[in-house]
């Protein structure tokens, strides 16, 4: 049973995935060292109120019934057929079709932008940083990041929908998971850097670190059934070859990093 909860842990982190998206268009921001804190923390305290009252709603209009609750592929229609309202099933997957849609385009807009930084500066093709020419906006990047969205998500279809859905996002976890964890180490020394860094920072950072090092550890140890085990080391290549890349640029072209940097801090 904990090994279920552990090899769970990256897709949990995949449930709130989304709340930092508008720390990449602070430099678009009027008062970003404002807006985009209230927006981060206010993004994810909303999505961890909306979870545990959900959860709690389903566990309860299932009769604590959680074996059939995990093992339905349709858990919003069978609580509301159990309640007598088939017909709200219909308005909650209608909702959830509009939900996808707009974690699409987030997820779009926060890559796109990300793309548009390393091609402006050469990390990645030259089209990547263009804009276009009336709007102003990274066309391209955009445009690639949508492509590459469906051919990936039509690619996986003949696995199944929830299995499909499982593996992109606990794969895709992970990249979230190391992001966070050397987000959580870095930001006070930058803070210190800045001679803003205070003890709760410090604290803040560890507490952090150490729970992101849990669900890391948790997803190898003990081992998921297969293909969940094999996602970790397919990530961790994907990790090589990204610091092989790093590590060529830097030798190559150490002004671009600089460059890239102070673009991403604006």
């Amino acid at each position: 049973k904990y090994g279920a909860i552990f090899s769970a842990l990256p897709f949990v982190i995949f449930s709130f995935v989304g709340f930092e998206s508008s720390a990449t268009l602070a430099k678009e921001s009027a008062n970003p060292r404002r807006n985009i804190p209230l927006a981060v923390i206010g993004c994810g305290a909303f999505a961890g109120i909306f979870f545990t009252v959900i959860a709690y709603i389903m566990v309860f209009g299932m009769a604590n019934d959680t074996a059939t609750l995990g093992s339905s592929s349709a858990p919003f229609g069978d609580v509301a057929a159990r309640a007598g309202l088939g017909w709200a099933s219909v308005i909650v997957y209608l909702a959830a079709m509009f939900s996808v849609f707009a974690c699409a385009l987030a997820s779009i807009t926060a890559a796109a932008r990300l793309l548009y930084s390393m091609g402006k500066y050469r990390f990645l093709h030259r089209s990547m940083g263009l804009v276009h020419d009336r709007y102003r906006t990274p066309h391209r990047a955009v445009l690639f990041c949508g492509g590459l969205l469906a051919i990936v998500c039509s690619g996986m279809l003949p696995a199944g929908m929830l299995t499909a859905f499982g593996l992109a996002g606990t794969l895709a976890s992970f990249g979230f998971v190391v992001v966070y964890l050397m987000l959580c180490i870095v930001a006070p020394m930058d803070l210190h850097k800045s001679g803003e860094m205070k003890l709760r920072h410090i604290g803040l950072g560890l507490v952090g670190s150490a729970l992101m090092m849990f669900v890391i550890v948790g997803s190898v140890y003990p081992a998921p059934e297969y293909p969940y085990n094999i996602l970790p080391y397919i990530f961790f290549a994907y990790l090589i070859v990204g610091a092989a890349w790093f590590a060529r640029l830097k030798a190559k072209s150490p002004e671009t990093l600089a460059s890239i940097q102070h673009d991403m801090e604006g």
